[in-house]
């Protein structure tokens, strides 16, 4: 994998991964102490949230633990920031292909 034309598909997830790694931290350190400083980046798990609340209408009844939905989010969202950094890799690798022929 080339990094010079595919970056954001290696960047957006890897932001993910620190960012969300950052929020587990600031809840495992600051339990039962205060509020967590790191509760903005809890909007960065949106879009699995979203997701899978929406295919809970079609999943069968699941009593799971709060951290394993919290895996589970983490996972969709890798899938889904992996997926954004491809179609933006291809956007900017095909306006500078097409920039060079013109």
């Amino acid at each position: 994998m080339n990094f010079r034309t595919n970056k954001f598909r290696i960047l957006l997830p890897l932001l993910y991964v620190v960012s969300a790694a950052l929020l587990v931290a600031g809840m495992i350190i600051t339990i039962a102490e205060g509020p967590n400083p790191f509760g903005f980046l809890f909007f960065l798990s949106a879009p699995g949230f979203y997701l899978l609340e929406a295919l809970d209408r079609f999943l069968p009844e699941s009593n799971f633990d709060g951290w394993f939905l919290m895996l589970l989010v983490a996972l969709v969202n890798l899938v889904l920031y992996f997926l954004v950094g491809c179609l933006i890799d291809y956007i900017v690798n095909r306006c500078a292909r097409i920039s060079r022929e013109s």
